[in-house]
């Protein structure tokens, strides 16, 4: 890391540790895709391991952390971790976990109180919470004053324009 004029800046490319389930289309949507392109720019190194896989160690040599839907108890040992190295970790999201009604087997699998605790934390305690609607970056600042609305890796005012030029709808 180095400064520019009193900017932090950092070295090119960053290391990127990116968690979540590879074979969910959020995750290669919002995630993969758009970062394996920057890899091939040269403006991160991506490291990618689904959640079970996403211990203390995976976090070696990272400059930041991903996370991509996967809040549960299996990731909070990297929460922990990256907090206590001091590395930033984005939690990013595209559906609103804390309101799907039990009664169903996901309803209440996030229903279950360790995984409700788990969402709460890393909502809580990421550096910053990437939230893909409105009402989803409502729930997020509930819990973290950083947030972001994205729209699959976007920032949402930046492209509004130019979506809505390439779509009529």
């Amino acid at each position: 890391y180095g400064t520019v004029t009193g900017v932090q800046t950092c070295a090119l490319p960053i290391c990127l540790l990116a968690v979540g389930y590879e074979r969910k289309s959020s995750m290669q949507i919002g995630a993969l895709q758009p970062l394996r392109r920057m890899e091939r720019e040269g403006l991160v190194d991506l490291y990618h391991v689904e959640p079970e896989s996403a211990s203390p160690a995976a976090l070696e040599g990272a400059d930041a952390v991903l996370v991509l839907r996967a809040f549960e108890d299996v990731t909070l040992p990297l929460l922990d971790a990256a907090r206590g190295k001091d590395v930033p970790l984005v939690a990013s999201w595209d559906d609103d976990f804390l309101s799907i009604p039990p009664g169903t087997p996901i309803g209440d699998f996030y229903n279950h109180p360790s995984v409700v605790r788990a969402i709460r934390r890393f909502l809580s305690e990421s550096s910053l919470v990437v939230a893909s609607t409105p009402p989803l970056f409502a729930r997020s600042a509930e819990h973290n004053d950083q947030v972001m609305e994205a729209i699959y890796g976007l920032r949402s005012e930046e492209h509004t324009s130019e979506l809505q030029s390439q779509f009529r709808i």
